[in-house]
């Protein structure tokens, strides 16, 4: 019988810093690696699973992202590490608990759902709730009148339902009024002592009189056995077979939801190995946080970081280091010396030449909107990357509301007309609680729905099996974790970030921002600064930006930025010829 065949060789040497981690993870201890941009973190997961199949250890590889799982699990080639996402984790944990295994049947079963319209109707709900709108108490105070506005069952039963999905996420064990998501158009008086405790026990009701029964009738989501399962405070070395020597490996730790860090530190019977890189965490609008720092907190823990970035060269690195130094972050980057990057930062309207570019990234989904317009004007094929099903149920009810009926899909069900709509984006009130997809309501207020789907429609479609080499449109989330050769990073023009507006005054200590919006900003902005390998575009309006931001930094008591030699080398390229608007 012939030997099995072996694993082939792996292809790299670690580098220095790698043999650092290497060393720590030897020692047992919990271990956190702060991974900067394009550090080798695969390469560096890969190499402890290669110690630990010297030693007959075994492990878990845990991630939020279902591609992710695949992607890094096809590397752990030793067959010691089971790469999956934490839902595929809860799911089996779940699936052998029975008080739990009659509730993943709901997931299963094949009858239809019981329409969000009828909701409430499922746990005997029938109550509406009055409240004076920001944009009717607006009017009122010029002297015009408004009606008040009425949410309805239906709306507050939605309003619950979305209360679960957030506390789902929470590592907290109550309901609470952080779970509870304010109206666009509601004032935070009446929101705080009355509409708050009412979804509150309207969501109370449904978690315990339907959803936790197995012939309840209200959806079961994935999030609430995840949460479920949290509650119970499993021991995963027991639940999946494991050594009590194992190793948890847990990746983009940055963005992980309170409930699954809570989970992980629970597990002191294994080595925590937490990979991620506290400026990339970008997706605080979501629930999530950055759990690397509960990790160091573990008793024992030791950290290391990676450094050198394998994917651009010093003058992107340089320009990714002034947003570090900006968020005070734990690491700065070094580029790679065998890699020649270039910087080109654009005068004042001006843009690259569009057929020369791999990727355009923006921040909202009405910039993406822009930039897929301004492809198809030049005759350049585009390719959206992004969650377009977002773009398309918000025009769906946009639509709605312009007929006379109401919004089914998005939060513009908030608003019972679309004049109601338009009163609260014109209102001065709006920006207190303004929504992420306010861009877009004002992009298909200027334009069409009709125009926005067209847009869509023509975005390049990769399974047509064409010769076309398309430019990657995308929005600076999405396009974390991917990479291009030459990027113009377009969202100088997108007033919701708040360091793109001269007016800018974040909230520093110790001459740190440290205000949480501020703060994602930034982060959001050194993810799209480090997705290009050889060219990156960027305009002199956005550079400038670091510099408002250095003078804040000052006055705030720190050292700040302070003079950059870098930045002044990068404005003073403004010679170089781009395209015209």
């Amino acid at each position: 019988m012939p030997a099995p065949e072996q694993p082939a060789a792996r292809k790299f040497k670690p580098t220095a810093q790698q043999e650092d981690i290497l060393a720590k993870f030897r020692t047992g201890a919990p271990l956190v690696v702060q991974a900067g941009a394009g550090t080798g973190k695969t390469s560096t997961l890969e190499l402890l699973a290669e110690d630990m199949a010297k030693t007959g250890r075994q492990g878990v590889y845990i991630t939020l992202n279902k591609t992710m799982a695949t992607e890094v699990g096809s590397k752990f080639v030793y067959g010691n590490v089971r790469a999956s996402t934490i839902h595929s984790l809860a799911w089996r944990i779940a699936s052998k608990i029975p008080q739990l295994a009659p509730l993943l049947d709901k997931i299963r079963r094949d009858e239809p759902p019981v329409s969000r319209f009828h909701w409430h109707r499922v746990i005997g709900f029938n109550e509406v709730f009055t409240h004076t709108s920001f944009y009717a108490a607006n009017l009122r105070n010029r002297g015009e009148y408004a009606a008040d506005t009425t949410l309805s069952s239906q709306k507050i039963m939605w309003a619950a339902i979305d209360a679960l999905r957030l506390w789902c996420q929470s590592d907290r064990t109550e309901l609470s009024k952080e779970d509870v998501v304010r109206p666009l158009s509601m004032q935070p008086h009446t929101w705080d002592t009355e509409y708050a405790p009412l979804v509150i026990e309207v969501a109370q009701r449904a978690w315990v009189d339907d959803i936790l029964k197995p012939e309840g009738k209200l959806p079961f989501t994935h999030d609430y056995y995840l949460k479920l399962v949290t509650l119970a405070q499993p021991k995963l070395t027991q639940w999946l077979d494991l050594s009590a020597n194992s190793v948890l490996f847990f990746d983009e730790a940055q963005d992980s939801r309170p409930c699954v860090t809570y989970l992980l530190s629970l597990q002191d019977d294994m080595q925590i190995v937490a990979v991620g890189d506290s400026s990339q965490a970008i997706y605080g609008f979501t629930g999530a946080r950055d759990g690397l720092p509960k990790i160091e907190k573990m008793a024992g823990a030791t950290t290391a970081s990676l450094t050198t970035s394998f994917r651009f060269g010093s003058e992107i690195a340089g320009v990714a280091n002034t947003v570090l130094d900006t968020l005070n972050a734990p690491i700065r980057l070094t580029g790679n010396p065998d890699m020649d990057s270039s910087v080109h930062t654009l005068a004042p309207e001006k843009v690259p030449d569009l057929s020369q570019l791999d990727a355009i990234l923006v921040h909202t989904n009405a910039r993406l909107l822009f930039a897929a317009e301004r492809c198809m004007q030049a005759g350049i094929p585009y390719t959206i990357m992004a969650d377009t099903s977002g773009i398309y149920n918000l025009a769906y009810d946009y639509d709605r509301l312009d007929n006379g009926e109401k919004a089914i899909r998005t939060e513009l069900r908030d608003f019972d007309t679309q004049a109601a709509l338009f009163n609260h984006l014109d209102s001065e009130d709006s920006r207190s609680v303004r929504s992420a997809n306010d861009p877009l309501i004002r992009w298909l207020r200027e334009f069409s729905t009709d125009q926005a789907r067209e847009i869509l429609n023509n975005s390049y479609d990769p399974e047509k099996g064409t010769n076309q080499n398309p430019v990657v449109l995308s929005t600076a989330h999405k396009s974390k974790g991917r990479q291009w050769d030459r990027v113009w990073v377009d969202i100088d023009a997108d007033q919701s970030l708040p360091f793109t507006s001269l007016s800018y005054n974040p909230e520093v200590k110790d001459g740190t921002v440290v205000d949480m919006e501020s703060r994602q900003a930034l982060m959001l902005a050194y993810v799209a600064l480090t997705r290009a390998r050889t060219d990156l575009y960027v305009s002199r309006a956005f550079m400038d930006a670091f510099d408002v931001i250095s003078d804040q930094l000052a006055r705030g008591g720190g050292a700040g930025l302070g003079s950059s030699p870098l930045l002044d080398a990068l404005v003073a390229e403004q010679e170089t010829k781009f395209a015209d608007y």
